[in-house]
């Protein structure tokens, strides 16, 4: 059975994978302050700032594929703490590449649309990508290192996640459907547009990759560009809320440390075509959603 080494397993997006993945191959997870107990998965503690931890658990395991999904991702954080945030994402992304390449393995790297200005929108490939934050140039700079340090590398620059993430990492839609529950005001930017992808379906499309196809640089969105309030309009009409708690804001009335683009809405016509996957719209993937809702625990 081919062995799947999944780094930051309790994330959203790493707990989805390793949840999907686990009686398919043998899955090791990693985690770092939240240790992970799922039934068929082998997980590790693993603090990226400290050296040396990375490369041994690889060359231990020697895994087919790495999924690589740790990462400091808290963006007004990692603007102020650039140091942590370069040796996390920077450099332990560098030693987990190179250790991939050393035994062999796949290597999935998941960076994020944040490494556009925003000034744009409906990014390809191909458009020069020019970050604002600390955390969007980490992440570019960590594209960059892992395509160098192992030759079998997809990067993947996944949009805005949604669905049911780890009891530690909820997801947007989460946060949206806790507050809007509670009878809670929501206020939310009519101005800031993303291309909202359910995770479930980010990770069947890292599953479609993960041992075999192309390399390098993909976007991962989903169908639709949307403002972050008419998302919540449509969560809204999916889990039967009432809009009246939903309230439209600007960006520039909530400073925040670190800068956020606009619109960081991505093309992922270059993934569909190499691979053959469709993603779905916003309602689609609210719909499988509240379907699949489920305790995180599970």
């Amino acid at each position: 059975m081919r062995t799947v080494l999944v780094t930051g397993g309790s994330g959203a997006l790493g707990w989805t994978l390793i949840r999907r993945l686990r009686g398919r191959c043998r899955v090791v997870a990693t985690h770092c302050r939240h240790p992970l107990k799922l039934q068929d998965v082998e997980a590790h503690p693993m603090d990226l700032r400290k050296e040396g931890k990375a490369d041994r658990l690889i060359r231990k395991i020697e895994p087919a594929c790495v999924i690589h999904t740790a990462s400091l991702t808290k963006a007004d954080f990692c603007e102020q703490h650039p140091g942590d945030t370069e040796k996390v994402n920077v450099r332990g992304t560098e030693e987990i590449a190179t250790a991939a390449q050393k035994v062999g393995a796949r290597l999935v790297y998941i960076s994020t649309d944040l490494v556009f200005d925003g000034l744009k929108g409906n990014y390809v490939e191909s458009d020069e990508a020019r970050p604002l934050s600390v955390y969007g140039k980490s992440k570019l700079k960590a594209e960059g290192v892992a395509e160098r340090c192992c030759k079998n590398t997809i990067v993947l620059r996944s949009a805005l996640m949604y669905g049911w993430g780890s009891e530690w990492n909820p997801t947007f839609l989460e946060w949206i459907h806790g507050q809007l529950a509670e009878g809670k005001k929501v206020q939310l930017f009519e101005d800031q547009y993303r291309t909202p992808i359910y995770v479930e379906d980010l990770a069947e499309a890292i599953e479609v990759v993960m041992l075999t196809g192309p390399v390098g640089l993909f976007h991962l969105g989903g169908r639709a560009r949307v403002d972050r309030f008419t998302f919540g309009r449509r969560v809204c009409e999916v889990f039967g809320f009432s809009e009246d708690f939903l309230s439209p804001t600007k960006m520039d009335e909530h400073p925040y440390v670190a800068p956020r683009p606009l619109d960081c809405s991505l093309d992922s016509s270059k993934f569909r075509f190499a691979v053959g996957y469709v993603f779905g719209g916003v309602e689609a993937g609210l719909r499988n959603a509240l379907e699949a809702r489920e305790p995180a625990s599970s």
